[in-house]
């Protein structure tokens, strides 16, 4: 957690400014009637050295929807993603409350099942308990892997709601709602790590000190090495996306289907 993380307010006619084209997540869990819908965004770090193509999640968005009827959700989702420019975005459409209502396509719907919920549910615990490996030292594995980091104070909603879920993926109810933080950001990673990504060059450290990278083109310095992936279709009904990486400097690039 991190008081100190900037909360950005979407402005009409703008866009959310992202000069090193740093990749953009997120996800929404979409609550009934009695429950409030929660929204998250986070933006991708560059990765550090040793941790492999993926890197830290720093939350730039959060939002409870309390008691806002579903078009209205609708409307102030879509320019959310028009603002922030997300890779992905995905929501939960187990009970379709958002179908039909003009809807950008560029927001997934994911139907929880109880598979893809202890998938989402893992994938979420792994950054959280990176983020306590690195800050405190302790614990089986201190290198771990990227982590996240949300927005502070320790009793805000958003931690309060984390804290309802159980080790069963239940979760209890209260004036907070019913877990819903959790499957928000849950989503949001779920987004990152279930599909064809793009890459970030770029230092950390030039980025917090405001100079500017060459993102998003190749280095001309460097001599390719390059070595081509394919990723399944995350949800299994359509054909792979295939692309290459060079190893020496990261950069991607899509290849075509053949």
């Amino acid at each position: 957690l991190d008081n100190a993380l900037t909360r950005f307010v979407p402005r009409e006619g703008e866009t959310w400014e992202n000069p090193e084209k740093m990749n953009v997540w997120g996800g929404m869990d979409v609550g009934k009637e009695v429950h409030p819908s929660h929204v998250v965004f986070y933006v991708e770090m560059p990765p550090e050295p040793g941790e492999g193509d993926m890197g830290w999640l720093l939350q730039i968005y959060e939002e409870w929807l309390d008691g806002m009827k579903y078009n209205e959700q609708v409307t102030m989702l879509n320019e959310l993603i028009r603002y922030f420019d997300p890779v992905r975005f995905y929501f939960d459409s187990t009970r379709s409350e958002l179908e039909d209502r003009n809807l950008t396509k560029r927001a997934t719907g994911i139907k929880f099942a109880r598979a893809n919920k202890a998938s989402m549910a893992t994938l979420l615990q792994k950054r959280i308990t990176n983020s306590w490996y690195h800050y405190s030292g302790e614990g089986a594995d201190p290198s771990a892997g990227p982590g996240i980091i949300m927005y502070g104070p320790e009793d805000s909603r958003q931690v309060r709601s984390l804290k309802q879920v159980k080790k069963d993926l239940s979760a209890s109810e209260n004036e907070d709602g019913h877990g819903d933080a959790f499957f928000s950001n849950a989503l949001a990673v779920y987004a990152l790590e279930s599909g064809p990504r793009m890459t970030n060059l770029g230092d950390a450290g030039d980025i917090f000190g405001g100079r500017r990278s060459t993102s998003g083109m190749h280095m001309l310095d460097c001599v390719p090495d390059w070595k081509t992936y394919e990723v399944p279709n995350p949800l299994g009904i359509g054909p792979p996306t295939k692309f290459r990486k060079c190893e020496n400097c990261g950069y991607t690039e899509d290849l075509p289907e053949r």
